[in-house]
């Protein structure tokens, strides 16, 4: 069964419509003035902020310092005890749990309990272990019902900069025993709660024949085999705000033969962009433009979810990573999927705080970061002419990143998924020593 907003159930059922699945509505609590109480209001809002070693998460601690100005202006001694408190749930995993249990005991809403008593479920499975109110939601009713739960890590990114979590899970699993550290440092799991399963969601670029070929996918945008692919990824709307500029600029370098052999440009709009209705005019402009430079949108199903692709667009999108010759991003988790195959990466310097999970990319020297437009395509250059620079230290970073590089993530992540609800399941990838 899978929970949806309302307004994806029609999509997503055509979607399973060949399969064992059952799609019914997420719901959530009705806004009744006057029912939330303050101690509630500051029960959520600590234990959002409350990562372990808060301080050190240097995205999250910034949103965490924001807040209060945001919420609590014009009353200076909250502003100043809030501020006390979460820098001491910070360096405090008593008080963490504490509030935490707190939560978990006054703040279960069961939205769901009809569809609990109907289908009898043997095992929950959410994306995050409660940073997001709905998986948080979700879970708290599981365990008031006796259900066994999991959470499936989503994104690279989330055990640091989502917040801590808000529910408790029986398992976690991770890409990696890095991202297993993480929940445990940052999330206070018991190590015994998290195994690393990989990447799902990426067991493609391990297998030889999942992905289209490099003559397929050229015929099929057009480009021209000659050439060399340079793949800009562009970022979320409103994240970086020059994506223009930089696409501008390879475009030109690219019509002007100036990177050294002759090249092609293909620009991959974010999924963002469509999907929130956000204009790629001037991305069409710059391909109309220049010769030899292709943009790339997404489709979007029409559904009630955030960003709902299908499967044949993510296929694309991999295959054009997999068979591009340098990928530029602006700090994408792309960077991790190009290291997969061993493709070298260009980062865009940006204002934006540099989150956790990139630092060791950053430290590793896998990937230079471009400040400049010179830079920029120096980088690019020297990557054309030399694809194998930094070879050693992409293929150590996606070990370390994304866990176990055989193809079978999912298969791992089904088996350990099906052996907690106690359900057979069939032969199993090789279990990863934490």
């Amino acid at each position: 069964m899978i929970l949806a907003p309302a307004a994806a159930i029609g999509s997503l059922e055509l979607e399973h419509a060949d399969e064992q699945v059952i799609v019914e509505a997420l719901r959530t609590p009705p806004k009744r003035a006057g029912e939330r109480s303050m101690l509630w209001w500051w029960t959520l809002h600590l234990r959002h902020y409350a990562i372990a070693n808060g301080h050190r998460t240097r995205a999250l601690r910034e949103k965490a310092e924001r807040f209060p100005g945001r919420s609590m202006a014009g009353q200076p001694v909250e502003r100043r005890i809030f501020t006390l408190l979460l820098h001491a749930l910070w360096r405090s995993r008593r008080l963490r749990r504490a509030v935490l249990a707190l939560e978990l005991k006054r703040y279960v809403e069961e939205v769901h309990r009809d569809l609990f008593e109907r289908y009898a479920p043997d095992l929950v499975v959410t994306a995050s272990p409660g940073y997001f109110k709905p998986d948080a939601r979700l879970l708290r009713e599981a365990a008031l019902h006796g259900v066994p739960s999991a959470s499936v890590i989503l994104s690279w990114d989330n055990p640091t900069s989502k917040g801590y979590r808000g529910a408790d899970p029986d398992l976690i699993v991770t890409w990696s025993a890095r991202m297993r550290e993480q929940m445990v440092e940052f999330q206070d799991f018991a190590p015994a709660q998290v195994e690393v399963g990989g990447v799902p969601h990426f067991d493609a670029y391990y297998r030889d024949d999942a992905l289209p070929s490099r003559d397929a996918l050229f015929a099929r945008l057009g480009l021209d085999p000659a050439r060399r692919l340079v793949l800009f990824a562009t970022s979320a709307p409103g994240y970086y705000g020059r994506d223009h500029e930089v696409a501008e600029q390879l475009a030109r370098a690219v019509s002007d033969d100036a990177l050294g052999m002759p090249a092609q440009l293909v620009i991959r709009v974010h999924p963002n962009f469509p999907s929130k209705d956000v204009s790629t005019a001037a991305f069409e402009e710059i391909a109309r433009e220049h010769q030899d430079v292709h943009l790339d949108v997404p489709q979007i199903v029409p559904s009630g979810l955030a960003c709902h692709m299908p499967g044949a667009d993510t296929d694309r999108l991999m295959a054009l990573v997999r068979h591009c010759d340098v990928l530029v991003n602006v700090f994408s988790t792309t960077t991790l999927e190009a290291f997969a195959v061993d493709r070298p990466v260009v980062m865009i310097e940006s204002k934006a705080t540099v989150y956790e999970h990139m630092a060791l990319v950053l430290e590793s020297g896998a990937s230079p970061v471009a400040g400049s437009e010179r830079e920029l395509l120096d980088h690019v250059r020297r990557y054309l002419a030399h694809p194998e620079a930094e070879r050693e230290e992409r293929a150590a970073i996606a070990a370390r990143e994304l866990g176990p590089g055989d193809g079978r993530s999912g298969e791992r992540v089904a088996g350990m998924l099906l052996a907690l609800a106690g359900a057979p399941s069939p032969a199993r990838a090789p279990a990863v020593a934490a």
